[in-house]
């Protein structure tokens, strides 16, 4: 029995020390869990600051049939050792989740993500460029841009990086099929850091005044950031200088947010969004949960200067310290925590402007709350979910662990441990105390998924039977809750109706174990979890073992019977 608790635990402590940890895929092979999110496991965070890495493809507008040449090279520094390259709609306003087209195979290139849908890398040697062939879809599928992950090394790389729109011939009008290629002669999107004549790193500094004079809020890195928020009081209003780094677009977006927590959710949001031809506009909004903002015209918010040059955009707002009457503009003299975030974005001519997501590796948080009065200087963290992995610990626990050894316990060890704990005999304290446990850690964990959600999950991106894993944990925690009502109303074990109970209490709980078990496979597949897919071989193993260690008692409570 030490033996088998002892592997028990092994497995658990396994499980859940992978949970946070991730780990890569040197020749492409196991990179499937990375289509929908295209962020490798890598257990490192993905860099803030621009990619070295650029895609560009051969010509304009694209036609069913005929193939589109495209590029992935690098522009400084060491080459990729791993890429994962699709095809999706330009408009973030459509549906994201479907690969378009297919790619053709190359050299030290290999096809994955539903079949042909995306391309990877076979073999991780440093690539200074690789060229392979698009096949457009038929019908066409509008404008499309080509989003990419570069790997540098194991710890380094760049996620989300996207080339100009591919534009469908089908829908472009007279006037606009004569716009030049955007892409043909598309620049990388780095440089952050320059070097002037005196081989002086340019780009953006920390303002000496961080912490002094004023509150700064930004990620720095050898004293070059990829975004700053500084912030000082003037009378009755705060004025907010954000910059960053969009040397991805000429067309992007900077937004501050102010938050009760570091995620989104109802957020009071000013930003600004460039043009092409380089001039900004201001905007407001309102995050309404984890969907794009609704943004309205504030005319107390000003713009009061903007500069966009060298790949840095930047722009001063004066927002006023009291909150608006609808309480959509929140009162900035109370703390709130800064969310910052980057993205694309389209200004027409009216000055409306469309936002499209900013993706998970473009959001960042402030570590503390503050207000508009406040001298800080304070480093930015990427948003994460510690509550998904709350769960999946709980889950973990709960299931791996402590179920497996409370149903072994009353299935085989019944007729051994007799004697007697507390009043009551041995093998039911054990069982007891797991399978109350069991119920504690499912009812904790199925609060917190809820919590961290707000609500149903829809797992948008994730493969179809994967999105079965809320209603199956919505089943598993039912049945949790089932099995001690029943044991509280049990017959007395003379009675003739005991062996339905046992039998009912039987089932139940199998049921609930195995349903469990399954609901952990699903969910260390899914995107938001990070967990590498070596993680279901070793799920495998524990079933195996499982299985295993049931025949053999099995047979030897059999063996016991006939003796």
């Amino acid at each position: 029995m030490m033996f088998y608790v002892g592997t028990k635990l092994f497995y658990t402590c396994l499980l859940l020390s992978i949970i946070t940890q991730v780990s890569g895929f040197p020749d492409g092979t196991g990179i499937l869990q990375s289509c929908s999110s295209l962020v490798p496991s890598h257990g490192a965070p993905s860099q803030s600051t621009p990619s070295p890495y650029k895609i560009t493809f051969s010509s304009e507008p694209y036609r069913p049939g005929s193939p589109v040449s495209v590029t992935i090279s690098t522009c400084t520094g060491p080459g990729f050792k791993g890429f994962l390259i699709q095809a999706r709609r330009a408009d973030r306003s459509q549906n994201q989740q479907e690969y378009l087209g297919s790619f053709g195979n190359s050299s030290n290139t290999r096809q994955t993500c539903n079949g042909n849908r995306a391309l990877a890398h076979t073999e991780n040697s440093a690539k200074l460029a690789l060229t392979f062939p698009w096949h457009p879809p038929s019908p066409p599928q509008g404008h499309i841009v080509f989003r990419a992950t570069f790997v540098r090394d194991h710890a380094t790389y760049w996620t989300d990086v996207i080339s100009d729109v591919l534009r469908d011939a089908s829908i472009l009008t007279p006037a606009s099929n004569t716009f030049p290629p955007t892409a043909l002669d598309a620049s990388c999107s780095v440089n952050i850091q320059t070097t002037n004549g005196n081989g002086e790193v340019n780009g953006i500094h920390k303002d000496s005044a961080c912490g002094v004079t004023q509150g700064c809020f930004s990620n720095c890195k050898n004293s070059v950031c990829s975004f700053i928020v500084s912030w000082h009081e003037e009378g009755d209003y705060g004025l907010y200088t954000i910059s960053a780094d969009t040397a991805f677009s000429t067309t992007a977006y900077i937004v501050l947010g102010f938050s009760t927590d570091d995620q989104m959710g109802y957020d009071s949001l000013t930003g600004c969004a460039s043009r092409s031809n380089g001039s900004v506009v201001l905007f407001n909004g309102q995050n309404t949960d984890k969907v794009l903002p609704v943004l309205f015209t504030d005319n107390n918010v000003t713009l009061e200067n903007y500069t966009t040059s060298d790949g840095v955009l930047s722009c001063t707002f004066k927002r006023p310290t009291a909150a608006s009457p609808d309480g959509r503009r929140v009162d900035i003299s109370k703390p709130w925590v800064l969310l910052f975030a980057l993205g694309l974005a389209s200004v027409l001519p009216n000055n409306d402007v469309s936002l499209q997501y900013h993706g998970r590796t473009n959001r960042f948080a402030s570590p503390a709350a503050y207000k508009v009065n406040d001298v800080v200087d304070s480093q930015a963290a990427n948003i994460k979910s510690r509550l998904i992995i709350a769960h999946g610990s709980l889950m973990v626990g709960a299931w791996i662990f402590l179920a497996s050894i409370g149903i072994v316990v009353a299935r085989y060890y019944k007729p051994v441990w007799k004697n007697l704990i507390l009043s009551q005999k041995v093998w039911f304290q054990i069982h007891r105390i797991c399978m109350i446990l069991v119920t504690v850690c499912t009812v904790a964990g199925f609060i917190i998924i809820f919590v961290s959600v707000k609500g149903w999950s829809e797992l948008s991106g994730s493969e179809e039977y994967l999105k079965a894993h809320p209603i199956m944990g919505i089943v598993v925690t039912a049945l949790t809750l089932i099995n001690p009502v029943m044991a509280i109303f049990r017959p007395h074990p003379e009675t003739p109706k005991r062996p339905i109970f046992n039998w009912a209490h039987w089932f139940v709980g199998m049921a609930a174990h195995i349903l469990a078990v399954i609901t952990i496979f699903f969910g260390v597949q899914l995107d938001s979890t990070g967990v590498p897919y070596y993680v279901t071989y070793i799920l495998a193993a524990y079933v195996a073992w499982q299985i295993f260690v049931m025949l053999l008692l099995e047979i030897i409570t059999c063996y016991g019977h006939r003796s």
